[in-house]
């Protein structure tokens, strides 16, 4: 299965990619997970008949944390299910740690889905049958089609729904990986939450011992990246 790669550049004043065990105060990796790195890249282009595995991250400016407040005022708040008190509960007031002036560059590798068919739409199911269509292939160049020129599937955003970037699109040849971003632990690195994407059972999986070195964070270890590259995607989940 020959595999793709395709790449972009993302800027934003704010971004939060939540520790999972950071509680009711979260606080924020210092770089996306994996499956946060998947949903920029199918913000640009979703196809059912493509998968995309992203590779690595590219950490472009300095690691600045800053303490961020905001009122919830949804369902999980205290008293907000209870038909008598619903109407007086105030908001909650969430404090969070989150990311500023955060720049990145994310490589991937795109390949025709390795889902089972019965996932798949009636279109995206002729594609993948005819022999003369490369799911992959057909992502690659639509996927830069789209960056270029400015086109989604959905709003980008860099963890939370509210923090749009302020810049998405190739790669500039002007920024580079800050190495000073070196020797930091990720221990129990958030990697997937649903195993194929939206369509599968949701069963989150983490990652254990992942560093972020001279500004770069590689999802994969060193030898499985080399066996995709090679075309081999029977070890990776």
């Amino acid at each position: 299965m020959k595999p793709y790669l395709i790449a972009l550049e993302i800027a934003g004043p704010t971004a939060m990619w939540t520790r999972v065990d950071s509680g009711d105060a979260p606080t924020s990796y210092e770089a996306p997970t994996f499956q946060a790195a998947k949903q920029i890249f199918e913000s640009i282009l979703w196809l059912r008949s493509a998968e995309v595995i992203p590779l690595k991250c590219e950490i472009c400016s300095p690691i600045v944390k800053h303490r961020y407040y905001t009122n919830y005022n949804g369902p999980l708040r205290k008293d907000a299910n209870d038909p008598i008190k619903a109407e007086t509960a105030g908001p909650h007031q969430l404090i969070a740690t989150v990311l500023v002036n955060v720049r990145y560059k994310l490589h991937a590798l795109v390949i025709s889905d390795r889902g089972p068919k019965r996932e798949l739409s009636d279109k995206a199911r002729r594609w993948t049958d005819d022999a003369r269509i490369c799911g992959g292939h057909a992502y690659q160049e639509r996927f830069e089609y789209r960056l270029k020129h400015g086109q989604w599937h959905h709003t980008p955003f860099l963890g939370w729904k509210e923090f749009t970037p302020s810049e998405l699109g190739p790669l500039r040849t002007d920024t580079h990986a800050d190495e000073s971003v070196d020797g930091v632990s990720l221990p129990s690195l958030l990697h997937r939450t649903f195993p194929r994407g939206q369509f599968t059972r949701y069963r989150p999986s983490f990652q254990t011992e992942r560093m972020i070195c001279k500004g770069v964070l590689d999802y994969f270890p060193k030898t499985t990246i080399e066996t995709m590259h090679e075309g081999d995607f029977s070890h990776v989940e």
